[in-house]
């Protein structure tokens, strides 16, 4: 279930819909969503504390997420 929730993560024309994962998986459209909204949930804390790792300040947290969130939307 995880690689398929995966591909959410990444914004591509060519990703699944959540009805077609969760045909793949016996699960609801409903219950894909869900599964997803814990998965981008945990992503989060998880992408914040690795960042906290590479600062000075935990200040410096939401300041370097930005940054990344910048690069990652130029590229």
């Amino acid at each position: 279930m995880v690689d398929q929730l995966k591909e959410f993560l990444v914004r591509e024309q060519s990703r699944p819909l959540q009805a077609e994962i969760g045909a793949q998986l016996g699960m609801t459209e409903n219950a894909v969503k869900q599964a997803f909204h814990r998965f981008r949930q945990r992503y989060r804390v998880l992408l914040r504390e690795e960042i906290a790792h590479t600062v000075a300040q935990p200040g410096e947290v939401e300041d370097e997420l930005r940054h990344l969130i910048s690069v990652l939307r130029a590229g």
